[in-house]
């Protein structure tokens, strides 16, 4: 994001941030008025009470697939009478209860894959709707933070703000770009001021919007058509070893010793010192799991890192294109959330005897109508 000094009032030269640009000013004249606290301790106030909100709420993710199930309802194109209950009753649990549907940057990838403008809106005003303005962050920041509370011995779940973000600026930071020319007197000391104000901006900004900035600015669909097309590589690969992988645990751990080292590459970490340190990770790793099963730390690891190898076990199961999304919402949504509305495949997988993730991070997950009618319900008879 750019600045530069003008003599002329924001202006960003693009149509969905002009919609935002008397908003950008009142905050900016603002905080300019009320520059006493500085911006890291205003972000970090307002943060707070962001969580506040989320922790004194009922937290329920929605997978993509309800999402659309929602899309169409306010499309008027569900007949199904049991869908269309499900989503005047999500709607009236919204509406009646304290609940919250967050949503991830997974599912921000899942919209932007639609190509009908129209759909693509909907889905996107469906998400603003429920989620009001709030996100969990995305995995790669979450990690982070569960690999220092896991070696330190601190809370897993602890310090929310670090899960949970008002807005979907983030994304702006990671695919869109924008310019502001600021009035004449710009100069270094409001920087903070600034900072302020964009923070404002952020949670200000819509999910919708933020597609539109993407169309416009991301890098395209490759990058996506990469990541759906990953089960193409990951199919291979199963078939090729899987002579030689016959114990679960031995693929478990391979697949958490990837992660890890993938996570250290992504923070400059190569070499010998990844190898020895992913390898020293994923041993202390696994024995804590074995010895604690019903421990909360490394779930976003632990929860992707199980889903592949149960897959990769079953000899004659193969990955979908869809399945590399289903187990980044799942790690997404199980740690954080009261509930998590999926497919029946993964729902099955995720309360599997083997891997019981519902029980361990006090999860209910569901699928298909039923579930999630009943559960929906149970909410509503508790007022």
């Amino acid at each position: 994001m750019n600045q530069s000094a003008s003599e002329g009032p924001f202006d960003t030269g693009d149509v969905i941030m002009n919609k935002y640009l008397n908003y950008c000013q009142e905050r900016f004249h603002y905080h300019k008025t009320n520059s006493r606290i500085t911006a890291e301790r205003y972000i970090e106030k307002e943060q707070g009470k962001t969580v506040q909100r989320f922790k004194s709420s009922h937290s329920i993710y929605l997978d993509t697939n309800y999402l659309l199930m929602l899309r169409d309802y306010k499309l008027n194109r569900l007949e199904d009478p049991s869908r269309i209950e499900l989503c005047n009753l999500i709607y009236k649990v919204k509406q009646s209860k304290n609940v919250i549907f967050p949503y991830t940057h997974t599912t921000f990838q899942e919209i932007i894959k639609q190509t009908d403008t129209l759909t693509r809106s909907i889905t996107a005003q469906v998400v603003d709707e429920l989620s009001q303005g709030i996100i969990i962050k995305p995995s790669l920041i979450r990690r982070q933070h569960e690999y220092q509370m896991f070696l330190f011995g601190l809370d897993p779940i602890d310090n929310l703000d670090l899960f949970i973000h008002a807005s979907i600026g983030y994304a702006l930071e990671v695919y869109g770009e924008f310019s502001l020319t600021f009035p004449k007197g710009w100069s270094q000391p409001d920087t903070e001021i600034f900072k302020k104000m964009i923070f404002d901006f952020n949670r200000r900004l819509t999910l919708e919007d933020k597609i539109s900035i993407y169309t416009q600015s991301g890098p395209g669909e490759e990058a996506l058509d990469r990541l759906s097309n990953l089960f193409v590589t990951l199919n291979n690969g199963k078939f090729q070893h899987q002579n030689l992988e016959h114990n679960y645990n031995t693929i478990l751990f391979q697949e958490l010793l990837s992660g890890i080292s993938g996570f250290l590459e992504s923070k400059g970490i190569s070499g010998e010192p990844n190898q020895w340190l992913s390898r020293t990770l994923t041993i202390n790793a696994m024995s804590h799991f074995q010895k604690t099963p019903n421990t909360l730390h490394l779930s976003s690891d632990r929860i992707t890192s199980a889903l592949h190898a149960q897959l990769r076990h079953e000899r004659d199961q193969k990955y979908k294109p869809t399945d590399i999304f289903d187990f980044s919402h799942a790690a997404d949504a199980v740690p954080y959330c009261k509930a998590f509305f999926t497919d029946i495949s993964l729902h099955k997988r995720l309360c599997s005897k083997r891997l019981q993730f519902d029980k361990i991070f006090g999860c209910y997950i569901t699928s298909g109508n039923e579930g999630p009618r009943n559960y929906l319900v149970s909410l509503l008879g508790n007022s």
